[in-house]
């Protein structure tokens, strides 16, 4: 019997009469309109109960259990990871579960670093974990042995299949170090991480601490195993809380038992700063670095911008940014010079080729690019005291002293601009006039003051 059949089978029951669909021809030719009008209504009131219970019902047909009963048969295979690494101070905290009387599924970044490691169970005992069976690090698993249990421990069923986007999930988990607090949410997404395969996101409340932890069905098998929320470097964002991800049941059920590894063994086995792919892929899936300065994770986006639309200077130049930003001035410098082909006039391209020029001290190729700059936008406060910088190398004194008033018309707080103004003005022997522009920059910023003082004393 397929479930919907099952279903309707179940709300006939409930009703006391077959399931409410179109009246039939023959009834329908011999029954006026208003006849037909208070039965609808009449089997529309006979239905509001059993409507009102079909949830339960359909629930029942898929097998599905109520929160408060799931929890009491879950809890037992739930435990908490603790994890001491020798350097350092306070041990760590995760959560694992049990997949056998002997073994138990948790997260790898869970247990790194550790020479020992104890799991808690929910009725008060206390297990040692003797070393590491398997491991998947791009997923960020690990499957533990752990010292034989007094009594046999509840295990945990691993799905065959995902739920749907929408599907109601829960977990149980040891947020802040808050045992056994359970939460709920919804499969918000699957999504593809690069080296990490298919990620579940969902709305399921986690905080640290629960790393490890089982996301399970509404039968209470384990679709999926948490391991990231959203970060932003090291700092979570405030979001994270309903934006979670975790390796899906394939993941973990694919960790099959090898040689066994004491903790002792696997202590210096991953780096002290290491990243599992699955939590450093999951930021360059989201759109969020275009909009927060992170150049890192937004290089992706543009990459693939200037192949999916090649002749668009602003892609190119968006990338060269973002290559400038982390330190590949040579592939910037190539970007630019793309996006400038494609729009010569493009006077921030022009700028920030001409600011890598002056940082690989190219002077006199700084200079070409940044006039082109301001011909193309005049106002372009970066490119005239960037000139400023250029001239002032060149030994241009006067260029150096004109373009740099030009950016303090424009902007008269711009700090470098007044010091290399008051740097030229002292080498053009306008001691008065570099002493008042090194006042204000005093007011600006002192330390910059002093350190103008210091280069104009030496060049007497």
């Amino acid at each position: 019997m397929s479930m919907l059949s099952a279903f309707m089978t179940a709300l006939q029951a409930f009703s006391g009469r077959a399931y409410i669909g179109v009246p039939s021809p023959a009834r329908s030719r011999s029954t006026s309109n208003l006849t037909v009008q208070n039965e609808i209504r009449s089997m529309g009131a006979r239905m509001i109960w059993p409507c009102l219970v079909s949830l339960s019902v359909l629930a029942w047909v898929r097998g599905e259990e109520s929160l408060p009963a799931l929890v009491r048969m879950v809890q037992p295979a739930v435990v908490t990871v603790v994890s001491f690494d020798p350097d350092k101070g306070m041990p760590s905290l995760g959560v694992g579960f049990f997949v056998a009387p002997d073994r138990i599924v948790s997260a790898r970044h869970a247990v790194a670093g550790a020479d020992r490691v104890e799991v808690r169970t929910s009725l008060g005992g206390t297990l040692r974990i003797t070393g590491i069976l398997a491991e998947d690090r791009p997923r960020d698993l690990v499957l533990l042995q752990v010292d034989p249990a007094p009594a046999p421990p509840a295990v945990l069923e691993i799905a065959r299949e995902s739920p749907a986007v929408g599907e109601r999930v829960f977990t149980i988990g040891t947020p802040l170090g808050f045992e056994w607090s359970v939460s709920e949410g919804i499969v918000s997404a699957y999504r593809e991480v690069p080296d990490a395969g298919t990620v579940m996101q969902h709305t399921v409340p986690v905080s640290v601490g629960s790393s490890g932890g089982a996301i399970l069905n509404l039968r209470g098998q384990v679709v999926a195993v948490q391991t990231a929320i959203m970060t932003e470097g090291k700092k979570t964002i405030s979001a994270g809380q309903g934006l979670n991800f975790a390796a899906v049941y394939r993941q973990a059920a694919d960790l099959q038992p090898g040689t066994l590894r004491p903790l002792a063994q696997c202590t210096h086995d991953l780096p002290a700063d290491w990243v599992p792919p699955i939590t450093g892929g999951i930021g360059k899936l989201s759109l969020r670095p275009l909009t927060s300065d992170n150049f890192h994770a937004a290089l992706g986006y543009f990459e693939e911008a200037v192949r999916r639309v090649p002749n668009e200077p602003d892609a190119w130049f968006r990338l060269g940014l973002c290559q400038e930003k982390t330190g590949q001035a040579d592939q910037a410098m190539e970007n630019y010079l793309k996006a400038i082909s494609l729009r010569p006039a493009f006077g921030v391209a022009l700028n920030n080729l001409g600011a890598i020029y002056n940082g690989q001290r190219k002077f006199e190729e700084a200079l070409g690019v940044l006039r082109k700059a301001v011909q193309a936008d005049e106002k372009l406060v970066e490119a005239h005291n960037s000139m400023a910088f250029a001239c002032y190398h060149l030994k241009m004194y006067p260029e150096a002293a004109a373009a740099a008033e030009r950016a303090l018309e424009l902007n008269p707080n711009h700090m470098d601009a007044r010091y290399h103004l008051a740097q030229s003005c002292h080498l053009m022997g306008q001691t008065e006039k570099a002493r008042q522009h090194c006042q204000k920059l005093r007011e600006i910023n002192p330390q910059k003051a002093d350190q103008l003082e210091a280069e104009m004393a030496q060049t007497k």
